[in-house]
């Protein structure tokens, strides 16, 4: 299979802002189901996801808001360019013949205020 040959089928967002009371998984599940409704597609079609958050937790916990989907699941952190990075993982097995239908989902939330940088995560 070629690069020409994946495509994105469907799409979505949890609304943006600040949404107290509402976890960044919860609103990365939210995302989930609003882009397998938009593809026509159900859990039982995807054959992993990949997907990740720099903050708001590890993506492939969203099971405890999604429920048991038996779906292998691929944790990415790549700072704010995690969503991309799960995007590429998820090219990369479907153009290799692991996967035909694939998952991903990029998330995060942050308190109010500036960001919390940790230096140490960095090697400085």
């Amino acid at each position: 299979m070629s690069g020409e040959d994946v495509a994105i089928i469907g799409a979505g967002l949890h609304p943006f802002g600040r949404h107290e009371g509402v976890s960044g998984l919860d609103m990365a599940a939210i995302a989930a189901r609003v882009a397998l409704a938009d593809a026509g597609v159900g859990w039982e079609d995807i054959q992993f996801a990949a997907g990740g958050s720099d903050a708001a937790g590890n993506a492939d916990t969203s099971v405890s808001v999604l429920g048991l989907t038996g779906i292998p699941f691929i944790n990415v952190k790549n700072g704010c360019a995690t969503g991309g990075s799960a995007l590429t993982t998820a090219h990369a097995m479907i153009v290799a013949g692991e996967a035909d239908l694939a998952l991903v989902v990029g998330f995060d939330k942050h308190p109010p205020g500036a960001f919390n940088a940790l230096p140490e995560e960095y090697g400085n």
